[in-house]
């Protein structure tokens, strides 16, 4: 797995989530950022693009990993696969209702862990169209400079604005400002809301 993929762990254990973690990067994936709790995982998520979440139910917190999982399918649109303890038929039925891109049954080996990954990125990308400066323009009915649409990919990518600002030759106050213009002829009010947007126009 070389592409570059943006993967999270939700996992309250602190042992069993670096498992986990060593288990991905045996695979070749190394996760972007691990969360212990529910409430970590949902801020992370409102502010950082995210491809796949590996989601425990069971989090001993406010919220569970399905009511994650519903937070994720309304905001997000990342991909999530469930690893629990629980296969009981009240589980599996919530657990339906999210449309998981996989559920895997602790204990797991990583034979088990790559196979259902490697079925839910395959799916992901039969899913997605390649994101161009066109695609995004037929949709919102605007015209897009390559700057813009430049800042666009980079940030669709995960970059910072920092990042941005480096890859682009621009200073960083630059930067703010061309992703304050994208955001008002995108009619979007943050980074989330345009990334959602991205998505919801590679899957038309």
């Amino acid at each position: 797995m070389s592409e570059q993929i943006r993967l999270m762990i939700v996992e309250d254990e602190a042992l069993i989530a670096e498992d986990i973690a060593d288990l991905c990067e045996d695979i070749g994936l190394a996760p972007v950022f691990v969360a212990y709790r529910a409430g970590q995982a949902i801020d992370y998520l409102k502010n950082n693009p995210v491809d796949l979440v590996l989601l425990d139910i069971n989090l001993e917190d406010k919220i569970d990993g399905v009511e994650i999982a519903q937070f994720i399918k309304k905001e997000c649109q990342a991909d999530f696969i469930f690893l629990t303890s629980y296969s009981d038929q009240h589980t599996l039925q919530r657990v339906v209702s999210t449309n998981p891109a996989g559920y895997i049954v602790k204990p797991f080996n990583k034979e088990q862990l790559q196979s259902t990954i490697t079925l839910a990125l395959s799916n992901k990308r039969s899913k997605y169209k390649n994101l161009t400066k066109t695609l995004i323009e037929e949709h919102a009915k605007v015209l897009l400079t390559d700057r813009e649409f430049q800042m666009i990919e980079l940030l669709f990518e995960g970059k910072s604005n920092a990042e941005i600002a480096a890859a682009s030759f621009l200073s960083i106050n630059t930067v703010k400002y061309h992703l304050k213009q994208i955001f008002i002829r995108l009619q979007v009010k943050s980074r989330m809301e345009l990334l959602k947007l991205i998505r919801e126009i590679r899957e038309e």
